[in-house]
């Protein structure tokens, strides 16, 4: 899912690579990873061809591969392919270091040892240097942080152990009906539930509403598969209301797991925010509320403002299954049971509704995911003519030297 643009300047170093002769290089590696004694750490190669007279060193030791090798792709070499396994769920090519039986050694010399804080990896076409990469000169050294070429320069985006990188998508001639909070996103909830007939996949950074949890019992109880993730650390915890909803659903006999945080678990993201359903591999609700009387209370009843689509569209939905399988799975992600108690009051503010939901038909949709393809929303914003028009709960700088990225652009466009 990774594309790449290699621009071949004879005798000319760019970006600590060097581009003569083979068109294999490093493309990626992870020289502080979390496991005890960096035994997860590992490089990835990528290009086609044979792999004789490649050798990888760190300017001490290094290896070579068995004669005959050929590559078609990237290609994964690791110091233990069981660490290995342990970290990203899938054993290496080759490990430089013979744990396994299972995993291919590489030709050693003196073992490679990636130093932390301090080293390089230089990439060898016989006698030849074709590549080198040193930190902290090229990279800036963090734990768990995976170092990765792309698009003609190292680390475009800071990228940690477990997380994705997907690219832009566009699906075209998708249906589409809009929705908001309060007026009705319960509606369009229940909507969405009732019509499954195969599988249910719900990601969501709080999931506190008993009207939710049973709807999704009841699709359970009539063959539906249902699988709930939620955030396992959101900002002051899980409630006493989120753990009666999850005890609820699974007494109901759904599964919840949560994104886990805690002593010698590191999640890939600093939070799971996300806030969408795939319904049977054919339409995805995607909202900007949690779970909750908050962000869906009963028709008529006050809550947040908030905003929702429902898509479908096949190819869109298998997209967002893509993306939950690949979130809902690592090590950090963790079965969660909840607790027996009193469960969410529903709101009893009275609200009049204004907004029914809308469907349009045609429409052309991109995700947009955080934070893999988030520079979308710059360049959304710098191809507008006329107007913008933005709502958030807020808007603040990185830092008070960091311009915020989005409300820069929207500033340069005004």
């Amino acid at each position: 899912m990774r594309r790449s643009c290699l621009l071949f300047v004879s005798l000319m170093l760019i970006a600590g690579m060097g581009y003569a002769g083979t068109t294999i290089r490093i493309t990626e590696f992870c020289p502080d990873p979390y496991l005890h004694d960096d035994m997860d750490e590992y490089l990835v190669l990528s290009g086609n061809g044979s792999l004789d007279g490649i050798t990888v060193s760190d300017g001490r030791g290094g290896f070579r591969f068995p004669p005959g090798t050929q590559i078609n792709g990237p290609l994964t070499v690791a110091r233990s392919g069981p660490a290995f396994l342990q970290s990203h769920g899938k054993l290496p090519d080759f490990e430089w270091l013979d744990y396994s039986p299972i995993v291919p050694d590489v030709i050693n010399g003196d073992p490679l040892r990636l130093a932390n804080t301090g080293d390089e990896l230089q990439l060898y076409d016989g006698s030849e240097r074709v590549q080198r990469v040193a930190w902290p000169k090229d990279v800036k050294p963090r734990e768990g942080q995976v170092h990765y070429f792309e698009n003609g320069a190292w680390d475009p985006r800071p990228l940690m152990i477990g997380q994705s990188r997907f690219i832009p998508a566009t699906f075209r001639n998708v249906t589409v009906t809009t929705f908001v909070s309060p007026d009705s996103s319960s509606e369009m909830f229940t909507y969405a539930v009732n019509h499954a007939s195969d599988e249910i996949l719900l990601n969501v950074y709080e999931f506190s509403s008993p009207a939710m949890a049973d709807s999704l019992i009841s699709a359970h109880g009539r063959g539906v598969n249902v699988s709930v993730l939620v955030e396992g650390g959101p900002v002051g915890g899980i409630s006493p209301e989120e753990k009666s909803a999850i005890w609820r659903m699974n007494s109901g006999g759904i599964p919840v797991r949560q994104m886990a945080t805690g002593k010698d678990i590191h999640p890939p993201y600093r939070y799971d925010h996300a806030k969408y359903v795939v319904i049977d591999h054919r339409a995805v609700l995607l909202t900007s509320e949690n779970f909750k009387y908050s962000g869906f209370p009963p028709a008529g009843y006050t809550s947040n403002r908030g905003w929702g689509v429902y898509l479908e569209d096949p190819e869109l939905a298998k997209y967002f299954s893509t993306v939950y399988q690949t979130d809902s799975s690592g090590p950090s992600i963790i079965n969660i049971s909840g607790t027996p108690g009193d469960p969410e009051t529903a709101p009893t503010g009275k609200h009049e509704i204004k907004f029914s939901p809308a469907q349009f038909s045609g429409a052309t949709v991109s995700p947009v995911l955080a934070p893999d393809t988030s520079n979308q929303i710059v360049d959304l914003i710098q191809s507008a003519h006329s107007s913008i028009e933005i709502e958030q709960a807020y808007i603040t700088n990185e830092t008070p030297l960091t311009l915020n990225p989005y409300l820069a652009t929207a500033i340069n466009a005004s």
